[in-house]
């Protein structure tokens, strides 16, 4: 159980109309949190369910920091462009906002980085991940940093990606699809952070983020098509060819960075989610239920 240091627990989510900030926000704010929601003027704020200000690159962070107990950074890019590098987002963004959080006296910082982030790891999305961890430690905030692996749930586009195709009854895979993932849903990782808000064992960690089973790619699009009721032919891509095309035409299907996070294998253990927070992710085949009813759920309201 979640023991609070003070009446109401006032928090801000940097980011907060993107997929995972809207849904931790409604969590938070469902569960007597005081929520509020920074987000660059990208996207709508409807239905997100808490205030949200809008602020740009000119607009002082601090003081939007002022008398708060923590901010939620959960801002970042996985592919990049001329206009938006790694190194601008992960990396530029991270900074400004701790100067910020320092100049405001904020006492925590909570970020959202990525499983397959380390020391070893210099490929250029994961090293602007690093980059921005270690600003944060440096700090002298409390900190806690997330280290996710795919967080599937309704509004996913990564799973939506992949439903459309199978809907369409055709799904292409690059290279073998063995590789290894473990997704976890999002509504167990909005619970962990409602949990890490309100324990000490979260001051100044790193925890991996990750659901209760591994499976390949392959299972992954098998146990969608189990879900929807539709089995697709699948169409698997040489690995090889599908990075040259990647670098060919920048801007236009799956990105070099975003190949090599989907086959990097990355893995590791929910024992930490588990053992100190309480928190025992779904298994994948229930995750992805529980996506898809809601997801239906939502479109047959739209319809009404």
């Amino acid at each position: 159980m979640v023991v609070w240091s003070r009446c109401v627990l006032r928090v801000a989510i940097v980011g907060a109309n993107g997929y995972l900030g809207r849904n931790i926000g409604r969590y938070l704010a469902n569960n007597g949190i005081d929520v509020v929601g920074l987000d660059r003027g990208c996207g709508s704020s409807e239905n997100i369910g808490l205030k949200v200000v809008e602020y740009s690159n000119d607009t002082n962070l601090a003081s939007h920091f002022e008398g708060l107990d923590c901010v939620i950074h959960t801002v970042g890019i996985s592919r990049q462009s001329e206009k938006a590098t790694f190194f601008d987002v992960n990396y530029g963004i991270t900074s400004r906002i701790v100067r910020s959080a320092v100049k405001a006296r904020l006492p925590r910082i909570v970020y959202v980085s990525g499983l397959g982030v380390d020391a070893e790891n210099t490929e250029s999305y994961f090293l602007s991940k690093y980059l921005a961890e270690r600003e944060i430690i440096g700090s002298g905030l409390n900190y806690t940093i997330l280290r996710p692996s795919y967080i599937i749930g309704p509004g996913d586009s990564f799973t939506d990606l992949l439903v459309d195709a199978i809907v369409g009854e055709r799904v292409t895979i690059f290279g073998s699809g063995l590789y290894r993932f473990q997704p976890v849903y999002i509504q167990d990782v909005a619970r962990l952070f409602y949990e890490i808000l309100g324990s000490r064992k979260a001051d100044n960690v790193i925890i991996d983020v990750v659901g209760r089973d591994t499976i390949s790619f392959l299972q992954y699009v098998e146990l969608i098509s189990e879900a929807i009721g539709i089995k697709p032919q699948i169409d698997f891509v040489d690995l090889e060819k599908t990075y040259q095309e990647a670098l060919r035409n920048p801007g236009k299907g799956i990105s070099v960075e975003e190949l090599d996070v989907l086959i990097g294998d990355y893995l590791s253990s929910s024992h930490q989610m588990e053992e100190k927070f309480g928190v025992i992710p779904r298994t994948v085949k229930q995750a992805l239920q529980d996506t898809i009813n809601l997801s239906r759920s939502h479109s047959d309201t739209l319809s009404l």
